[in-house]
């Protein structure tokens, strides 16, 4: 059964131009590669361990936490990954590694043994 708005593209192609349909019938026939280049962030994180990876989310994906996307680029070093992504592109970026927090050390110093602390109102 085809439905009402399936009917009305149809039409609407038959509109066009033969060269309009052409890029249209190529570009349907690009749809499985474009969906094969669909991958699980699972799956990129086990291929480029220890890497910084930069993907497109796709349409129905949460953009800000997507569980799948389109490989942009993959590089160890972070400036480098950014410098292979395209200007202006919306993309997701991970690091595929366990992060590890950078170190930094606190000190005090107390002579007198017993710190005297300050209220509010002394």
């Amino acid at each position: 059964m085809i439905t009402s708005k399936v009917h009305a593209v149809m039409q609407s192609i038959q509109q066009l131009s033969a060269e309009e349909k052409k890029y249209i019938a190529d570009a349907i026939l690009k749809l499985p590669e474009v969906a094969d280049a669909i991958q699980s962030l699972d799956d990129l994180q086990s291929r480029y361990p220890e890497e910084w990876v930069a993907v497109r989310a796709p349409a129905g994906e949460d953009r800000y936490a997507p569980t799948r996307g389109c490989l942009i680029a993959h590089h160890p070093d972070h400036n480098t990954l950014w410098r292979q992504v395209p200007e202006n592109m919306d993309v997701y970026v991970f690091f595929t590694g366990v992060m590890h927090a950078k170190a930094f050390g606190v000190a005090f110093d107390d002579t007198t043994g017993t710190p005297q602390v300050a209220t509010l109102g002394d």
